[in-house]
């Protein structure tokens, strides 16, 4: 039987945009004693636990990675979360992983990307908190719906293989093939889910840029940082540097 005091729990992870399985669970029973009892706990937000909503890791190497944050759920301080008043999580997630966010977060902090092995970009609460709400028409926040919605189920799908995951289907894309058609296949579901994010991503960065009123030179300035990032040295995220660079 499930036990209602145990919650899926958001912590930070690897990099992951749009979404990322969450593979933690916390004991938040009994009005939180056995956390409190360890001295060290400092529990805020409860209030909120269970709530869908925007999550992100407070630190990060290759920049800003905000995931959806599915209802049911407890987080911590290394993943915490946004919540919209009036906007679907899903909207919010459009609005919060497009390039505009992520380039007005970097002039906040300094930089788009931190440096591997030196030090991460951090992500606290209140540099988020800083990001302007541009306003956002209703046919706005549901393309940005519909658009989040879509990089989320790509990146879902990628979790099919994946072993670890709840999304785990099958190591294998055909059990009629051998080893080498299975990678091949695997190699080409990436591919084409990489480039849907993208592509997905593109109308987010396209529209959010739009409500903020970006103009040439601004979408310039945009463009020029991101294309001048470092992509991670190997796994599935590095074409989506790779593919990401200048569309708006």
């Amino acid at each position: 039987a499930e036990d209602e005091n145990w919650l899926p729990y958001t912590k930070t992870s690897a990099y992951s945009p749009f979404w990322d399985d969450i593979t933690w669970v916390g004991y938040f029973g009994q009005q939180l004693k056995e956390i409190l009892a360890t001295g060290k706990a400092r529990v805020q937000g409860i209030d909120y636990f269970g709530r869908a909503g925007v999550t992100y890791p407070s630190k990060a190497v290759l920049g800003f990675n905000p995931r959806l944050q599915p209802q049911g759920c407890g987080f911590g301080h290394t993943g915490s979360v946004v919540f919209g008043e009036n906007i679907d999580p899903l909207a919010l997630l459009g609005f919060l992983g497009s390039k505009p966010v992520e380039y007005l977060l970097s002039l906040f902090i300094g930089e788009l990307q931190g440096k591997a092995g030196v030090h991460p970009n951090h992500y606290e609460v209140g540099t988020i908190q800083r990001i302007p709400w541009p306003g956002l028409k209703s046919e706005t926040v549901e393309a940005l719906r519909h658009s989040a919605a879509g990089c989320v189920a790509a990146v879902r799908k990628l979790h099919h293989l994946d072993e670890p995951t709840r999304n785990f289907v099958s190591p294998l894309v055909d059990s009629r093939g051998g080893i080498r058609e299975n990678t091949r296949l695997a190699v080409q579901i990436e591919q084409i889910s990489l480039e849907e994010i993208c592509s997905r991503r593109s109308v987010a960065d396209g529209l959010v840029a739009d409500s903020y009123g970006f103009e040439v030179n601004d979408r310039s300035e945009l463009e020029a940082a991101f294309s001048n990032r470092i992509p991670p040295s190997e796994g599935r995220w590095r074409m989506y540097f790779e593919r990401s660079g200048s569309d708006i």
